[in-house]
């Protein structure tokens, strides 16, 4: 589930300005996956696999807005250096 995963976050985050639906088919993916593993895992073994499906959500989260920051303070360095008064 971790790749799927992170390519909808990945996918959202490049098209945050645009309409699109990656965040509704993102939560229909984990909704979809979850209500299986629900159905089939007794309830000790869903609630571990959640928190590891949580965790590794939260660290892809996490990854994507660090390497958004990191773009972004290049962005800025560049447009200062290139906009500064001579």
């Amino acid at each position: 589930m971790a790749p799927a995963i992170r390519r909808f976050l990945l996918e959202g985050a490049e098209l945050l300005r645009q309409e699109n639906n990656c965040m509704d088919r993102l939560m229909k993916y984990l909704d979809d996956n979850l209500l299986t593993l629900h159905s089939h895992l007794n309830t000790d073994n869903f609630n571990r696999i959640v928190a590891i499906i949580w965790e590794n959500l939260s660290h892809t989260m996490y990854d994507l807005v660090e390497s958004n920051l990191e773009v972004s303070l290049k962005l800025v360095t560049v447009v200062y250096f290139v906009c500064r008064p001579s």
